[in-house]
C-alpha cells in the first residue's frame, strides 16, 4: 500500500477547488477510490509601507496577503496506478498552484 500526500498552496482559492476537482476525475478513471482531503488554515500576511519617508512619516499603506492551503491524501493498492498518476502530476501544467508530493511506501513487514 503506497500513500501519496499532495500538498496544494495558492494566493487564490478557486484555484486550488478547479485542480482539486481535476484530480478527482483522474483518480476515478484510475479507479482509487481512497482519498482524504484535508483543509489547512489559510495565512495571512500583512506588510507596512511608509508613502513618504522624508517628510511625512504617518502616511503608511498597508498590503496583505492570503495564502490558501489544502492537502489531499491518496492511497494506492496498485503500482502501476501510483505510476500513472506520478506521470499524470509530472506533466500537468497548472498556473497558480503550488504542488508539492511525498510519497510513503508501506512493506508487508511490520513490527
Amino acid at each position: 500500500m503506497q500513500q501519496v500526500q499532495l500538498k496544494l498552496k495558492s494566493f487564490d482559492p478557486l484555484y486550488i477547488n478547479q485542480l482539486v476537482s481535476l484530480f478527482d476525475e483522474i483518480l476515478y478513471t484510475l479507479e482509487t477510490p481512497d482519498s482524504k482531503e484535508i483543509f489547512i488554515p489559510s495565512k495571512l500576511k500583512k506588510i507596512t509601507v511608509i508613502r513618504s519617508p522624508h517628510i511625512h512619516k504617518k502616511s503608511r499603506d498597508q498590503f496583505q496577503i492570503k495564502t490558501y492551503k489544502r492537502s489531499l491524501v491518496l492511497s494506492f493498492a496498485n503500482i502501476n496506478s501510483l505510476h500513472a498518476f506520478i506521470e499524470i502530476c509530472k506533466n500537468l501544467h497548472v498556473v497558480g498552484v503550488q504542488i508539492h508530493i511525498s510519497i510513503k511506501h508501506q512493506s508487508g513487514y511490520n513490527k
